[in-house]
């Protein structure tokens, strides 16, 4: 059902997409250790992730099914496959110095950054 709505995504948009979720779900598969299962993250993640264009009042009543969502994805990040032209990436992630290595069906290595 989501994969028609993926389609219409600009290749750089879904590239971007793709690493958020890799990073969540690493973020999520760390769980035991900081609290964030994958529901905590899609709760936290999902209104600003598929948030709609024009918000109102009745947003709020769309939360669940977009934290639902959320989770789908998050759960389902490897599942999204690259397109073409896509190739393998590190990108450094804000000031604690992570890395994550997107992969082929992207995998996430997350790792502090070598003191210089």
């Amino acid at each position: 059902h989501v994969a028609p709505l993926l389609e219409r995504l600009s290749d750089a948009a879904y590239r971007k997409l793709r690493l958020l979720l890799a990073f969540f779900r690493h973020v999520a598969d760390a769980g035991d250790a900081n609290r964030m299962t994958t529901e905590n993250v899609a709760r936290v993640i999902g209104p600003s992730l598929l948030r709609e264009r024009a918000a109102t009042a009745s947003s709020f009543a769309h939360l669940p099914m977009i934290a639902h969502i959320a989770q789908l994805l998050i759960r389902n990040a490897a599942e999204l496959a690259p397109r073409a032209g896509d190739d393998d990436r590190a990108y450094m992630l804000g000031s604690t110095g992570s890395v994550l290595v997107m992969h082929g069906g992207v995998e996430v290595v997350a790792a502090p950054a070598a003191a210089a």
